[in-house]
C-alpha cells in the first residue's frame, strides 16, 4: 500500500479527490495509524470494510459523478496493487500464487462495499 501511495504523491492526478488526498499527506507527513484493539486479522478486515463504507457513504452524499467514480476504481486499483506485492506460498519467493483466493475475496469485497464491479 505504501508504494501505491507513494506512486499517488509523486505522479499526482488529475483526479480532485486523489490530488487533495496527495496534498494533505504531503502537508501532515503523517503514517496512518493501525487501529487500536483489533484481535485478530477477521477484526481488522471488517474494521477496514467498515471504513470502505463509510468512504462509499460519504461520496455518495457530497460527490457523485465520474471524480467519485474514478477514486472508487484508483481504492480498488490500490487494493489489487497490494494483493500482488508478494506471491502466497512458493519457497524463497519461487512459485505461489500472486494474488490468493482470500486475497481475492477481500479485493471483490472492497469493490462491492465502493459499488464497483468485481474484475
Amino acid at each position: 500500500m505504501g508504494m501505491a501511495m507513494a506512486e499517488m504523491l509523486q505522479k499526482g492526478s488529475s483526479n480532485p479527490l486523489i490530488a487533495d488526498l496527495a496534498a494533505d499527506l504531503k502537508a501532515r507527513e503523517t503514517k496512518p495509524q493501525p487501529p487500536q484493539d483489533l484481535k485478530d486479522p477477521e477484526q481488522c478486515k471488517d474494521a477496514a470494510l467498515q471504513h470502505v463504507r463509510t468512504v462509499n457513504e460519504i461520496l455518495e452524499r457530497k460527490l457523485k459523478g465520474p471524480e467519485a467514480d474514478e477514486f472508487k476504481r484508483w481504492l480498488v486499483t490500490v487494493a489489487h496493487r497490494v494483493a500482488e506485492a508478494a506471491n502466497e506460498g512458493g519457497l524463497f519467493g519461487f512459485g505461489g500464487e500472486r494474488v490468493s483466493e482470500a486475497e481475492k475475496s477481500v479485493i471483490r469485497q472492497i469493490a462491492f462495499a465502493l459499488d464497483q464491479p468485481v474484475s
